[in-house]
C-alpha cells in the first residue's frame, strides 16, 4: 500500500475531443488509452474496449467487482469510439454515438438518474450525439456534435459548471454555447476549450488550478485570459495547457513540480514552462504531467514515488525532463499515479503504481520505467486465394501489431502453389515464409492481404515408336487436365498401324487419332504415347490374253519395294508375244517385278504361231498360192494341170509325222491342221 499526503487522491482525465473526431461506423478506430485512479481503459484498432485495475465499484465493467492484473475485453462489442477513465468510473462512446457508463455513481456521475453502482457497460439516455467525453473524481463532462456542452455528477465546487454546488444525476446542458470544442475534467475542477481557441474554466480553485488569478471557486465558466489553446488537461489541482503556437503552459497545484517551472510554487494564472515549442499533447495525473514533444519524445515532471514519471527512479521532478531517447512516443494518458504511453507502433506501455494492476502487466509491482503491456492496433489480414486451390482459414484474421498470422493454403487436385506473398510487412513488403502448405505472416504492422496464387501441375508426355515412322514432338510439357497434340508420321511406304498412350485412368489409353494427329485425353501424369507402323502392302494382279497363261493366276499381295515373280506358259500354237506392268522383266517364261511402290497389273500377251505352207508342182501344170499359215488352220492351193494334162495327185507333208493330211476336191487342194 502507499502511503500519500492524501487519504484518497482522485482523478485525473483528461480526454478529449474536438468534434470533428465523431467516428462514423465505416470509419477505422483509433487506438486510445484512458488512464483512471487506479484502473485504465484502452480501445484497439478494432473497435474493441478493454479494461484492467482496481474494480471495487465495477469500474471495469466486467460484470463483476474482482480486480484484474490484465487486460480484460469488455463485452464483445465492436463499435466503441472513444473512452474516458474518472476516479472510479468509466464513460463511453460508441460508433453510433450513443452514451455508455459504468463503475462508481455515488454522485451520480454515469448520469443514468441513479446513485447506485453498475458493474457493466449501461447506455445513457437515447441520444447518439455524443461526441467527445471527460471523466473527472466524481463528474462528468461531455459535448454533443451540436457544440453543446452537457456535464454530471458531483458538483461540490461548481465543477459542472451549472451555476450551482447541487449535483446531477443525469446530463444537464451547460449553459447554451454551441462553440464548445474541448473538455477535460480533474479532482473538482473542469476545463474547456472553445472552438475560436479560448480558454474556459470552473469549479474548484483552491491552488488556483482555474488560472484566473485568483483562488475563488467558480460555479460557472469563465475565460482565462485572451490567449488562442489548442490542448489542454488537468490533474487533481493543477492544469497544463499548449497554446496554438505549441508553447507549454501550466498553473495550480505545484507541490511536487508537477508545473515543471523548476519550483513547487503554486501559481494562480498561466505560466510558460521553458521557451521551448514543439510540444503537441498533454496529460496530467494526480500530482505529476507528461507531455509529447513533435519529435516523438516523452517528456515528464512531479510526483514520481511510484515510478509513474518512467525515469527508473522514484525522485521527484520540478522540471521537464525527457524519458529516455525514444522518438516514437504517439499518445499519453495519466492516471492517479500510474502512467500510460502508446507508441507509434500502436504499443501500450505502463509506469508507475500498480497496486491495483492498473498497469495491466499482470502483477501488482509497480515499475519504473514505462514496459510494454500488450497491442492496441488490431490489423485485419484477409486472405486471397487464386483459382486452383484455397486458403485456410478464408475469413479475415485479425492480429496485434506486430503480430504473426498463419494459413494454410492447399492447391487443388493437380494444382501446386505457385506463390504466396502479402504486404503486411514494413513498407508494405512481403513479411512472411511458406513451410509447406503453411504460410506465416508477421510481423503485421497494417492492414494487408495474404495472397496465394496456384499453378497447374506440369506433366511430361513423351513420345516413342516401334520404328519405321516418327512422332513429334519427343517430349510435351502439359499442364494438369490439358491435353497434348503429337504428329505422327510414317516412313515412305509404311502407315500407321496404331497410337495409343497410356495417360488415361489407371494407364488407359486416352487419345484418339485424326489423320496423321493424336490428341490425348486429360493429362494427369507423366505418361507416354506411343506409335507403331506397318509396311504397305500392294496388290499386284496378273493377266494373261488368249493363247496361253499366266501363273500364280491370282492377284498377289506384295510389301512395299518387294518383288515378285509369275510364270507365263503360252498354249501350244502359241508364243509368249509380251509381258508388261509393274515395273518387271521377262527372262524366258519367268517375269518379275520391279520395286513394287503401288498397285498394279501384270499383263501377258501371246501370239499364235504361223507356218509357211508352199506349194511345189512337177511339170505339167502350177499350184498356187505359197502361203504363211496360222497354226491349226488349212492351206487351199489351186491346182492348174497344163493343156492336155490332168492332176495325177496332190500330197502335202502337213500331217502328223509329216504325212499328208490334205484333200483334193476339183482343182482345190486342201491341206489338214497345220
Amino acid at each position: 500500500m502507499k502511503f500519500r499526503l492524501c487519504f484518497y487522491l482522485p482523478v485525473f482525465l483528461f480526454v478529449f475531443l474536438s468534434i470533428s473526431l465523431l467516428v462514423t461506423p465505416s470509419e477505422a478506430v483509433v487506438p486510445q488509452i484512458a488512464a483512471g485512479d487506479g484502473h485504465t481503459v484502452a480501445l484497439k484498432s478494432d473497435g474493441t474496449l478493454w479494461a484492467w485495475g482496481d474494480n471495487d465499484h465495477g469500474e471495469l465493467g466486467a460484470g463483476s467487482f474482482t480486480n484484474s492484473a490484465s487486460p480484460e475485453e469488455v463485452g464483445a462489442d465492436t463499435d466503441w469510439a472513444a473512452i474516458a477513465a474518472g476516479g472510479g468510473h468509466t464513460l463511453a462512446i460508441k460508433s453510433d454515438g450513443t452514451l455508455w457508463a459504468w463503475g462508481y455513481n455515488a454522485y451520480g456521475q454515469l448520469g443514468d438518474g441513479t446513485t447506485t453502482d453498475k458493474d457493466a457497460p449501461e447506455q445513457i439516455g437515447t441520444d447518439n450525439k455524443w461526441v467527445a467525453i471527460a471523466a473527472g473524481d466524481g463528474h462528468s463532462v461531455a459535448l454533443k456534435s451540436d457544440g453543446t456542452l452537457w456535464a454530471w455528477g458531483w458538483n461540490y465546487f461548481g465543477q459542472l459548471g451549472d451555476g450551482t454546488a447541487v449535483d446531477e444525476h443525469i446530463p444537464e446542458q451547460i449553459g447554451t454555447g454551441i462553440n464548445w470544442a474541448a473538455i477535460a475534467a480533474g479532482d473538482g475542477h473542469t476545463i474547456a476549450l472553445k472552438s475560436d481557441g479560448t480558454l474556459w474554466a470552473w469549479g474548484d480553485d483552491d491552488n488556483g488550478e482555474l488560472g484566473n488569478g485568483s483562488y475563488t471557486s467558480e460555479a460557472s465558466p469563465v475565460q482565462i485570459g485572451t490567449y488562442t489553446w489548442s490542448k489542454i488537461a488537468v490533474g487533481d489541482e493543477h492544469t497544463v495547457a499548449i497554446k496554438s503556437d505549441g508553447t507549454l503552459w501550466a498553473w495550480g497545484n505545484n507541490a511536487y513540480g508537477q508545473l515543471g517551472d523548476g519550483t513547487t510554487t503554486t501559481i494562480n494564472t498561466p505560466e510558460e514552462i521553458s521557451t521551448a515549442t514543439g510540444w503537441i499533447a498533454i496529460s496530467a495525473g494526480a500530482d505529476y504531467t507528461q507531455v509529447l514533444k513533435s519529435n516523438g519524445t516523452l517528456w515528464a515532471c512531479g510526483y514520481n514515488a511510484d515510478g509513474e514519471l518512467g525515469d527508473g527512479t522514484t525522485t521527484n521532478r520540478t522540471v521537464m525532463e525527457q524519458i529516455g531517447t525514444d522518438t516514437d512516443w504517439a499518445a499519453i494518458s495519466s492516471g492517479g499515479y500510474h502512467s500510460m504511453a502508446v507508441k507509434t507502433d500502436d504499443k501500450l506501455y505502463g509506469s508507475g503504481d500498480n497496486d491495483y494492476g492498473q498497469l495491466g502487466d499482470g502483477t501488482t509491482v509497480d515499475q519504473l520505467i514505462h514496459e510494454y503491456i500488450f497491442g492496441l492496433g488490431i490489423f485485419t489480414v484477409t486472405p486471397l486465394a487464386g483459382t486452383g486451390g484455397a486458403i485456410a482459414p478464408a475469413t479475415p484474421q485479425h492480429v496485434d501489431y506486430n503480430g504473426m498470422v498463419s494459413v494454410a493454403a492447399t492447391p487443388n487436385t493437380g494444382y501446386n502453389i505457385s506463390s504466396v506473398n502479402d504486404n503486411c510487412g514494413a513498407g508494405r513488403s512481403s513479411s512472411g515464409t511458406l513451410s509447406g502448405d503453411t504460410y506465416t505472416a508477421g510481423p503485421v504492422i497494417a492492414n494487408c492481404v495474404i495472397s496465394a496464387v496456384f499453378a497447374p501441375d506440369t506433366y511430361t508426355v513423351s513420345a516413342a515408336t516401334s520404328g519405321n515412322g516418327s512422332i513429334n514432338p519427343n517430349t510435351a510439357a502439359v499442364t494438369f487436365d490439358s491435353t497434348a497434340t503429337f504428329t505422327v508420321t510414317p516412313n515412305t511406304g509404311y502407315s500407321i498401324s496404331s497410337v495409343t498412350d497410356n495417360c488415361g485412368t489407371g494407364g488407359s489409353s486416352s487419345g484418339a487419332l485424326s489423320g496423321n494427329t493424336y490428341t490425348t485425353g486429360a493429362i494427369t501424369g507423366n505418361c507416354t504415347v506411343t506409335a507403331s507402323f506397318v509396311i504397305n502392302t500392294y496388290t499386284v494382279t496378273p493377266s494373261a490374253g488368249s493363247g496361253g497363261a499366266i501363273n500364280p493366276a491370282t492377284a498377289q499381295t506384295v510389301n512395299y519395294n518387294s518383288a515378285t515373280s509369275f510364270t507365263v506358259t503360252p498354249s501350244t500354237g502359241y508364243s509368249i508375244s509380251s509381258v508388261t506392268g509393274c515395273g518387271g522383266t521377262l527372262s524366258g517364261s519367268t517375269f518379275t517385278t520391279g520395286p513394287i511402290t503401288g498397285n498394279c497389273t501384270v499383263t501377258a500377251s501371246f501370239a499364235i504361231n504361223t507356218f509357211s505352207v508352199t506349194g511345189s508342182a512337177g511339170a505339167n501344170g502350177t499350184i498356187s498360192p505359197s502361203q504363211t499359215v496360222n497354226y491349226n488352220s488349212t492351206a487351199t492351193f489351186t491346182v492348174t494341170p497344163n493343156t492336155g494334162y490332168s492332176i495325177s495327185s496332190v500330197t502335202d507333208n502337213c500331217g502328223t509325222g509329216g504325212s499328208s493330211s490334205g484333200a483334193l476336191s476339183g482343182n482345190t487342194y486342201t491341206t489338214g491342221a497345220i
